[in-house]
């Protein structure tokens, strides 16, 4: 299992969760927490995923950061704050490092 953590603000946070919901697999689960990093006006959704669900699951993630959603992730050792496209990329070539 994978553990990937994405921050969102408050009002983005349902559109969100079920966008991943529907992309996740069975194996894959997410909770979410109101104002974990500290501030009440984000939420902090825990992913823990299969490798093959991750698959999905980043690929829903890196749809949302495209419109500019997503504030924070956390894959291992990699955390991206307000990432850029060059961010991603580097989350991907992670990703698929990890998964392979």
């Amino acid at each position: 299992m994978q553990l990937v953590l994405v921050t969102s603000g408050t009002s983005d946070v349902d559109s969100l969760k079920a966008a991943l919901y529907h992309e996740a697999d069975a194996q894959s689960k997410i909770y979410g927490r109101k104002g974990l990093e500290g501030s009440i006006a984000e939420w902090t959704l825990l992913i823990v995923a299969s490798s093959q669900g991750l698959v999905a699951i980043a690929n829903c993630i890196l749809r949302w950061q495209d419109r500019r959603k997503i504030k924070r992730i956390k894959y291992g050792d990699i955390e991206i704050e307000n990432p850029t496209d060059e961010d991603i990329k580097r989350f991907r070539e992670a990703r698929d490092e990890r998964s392979d």
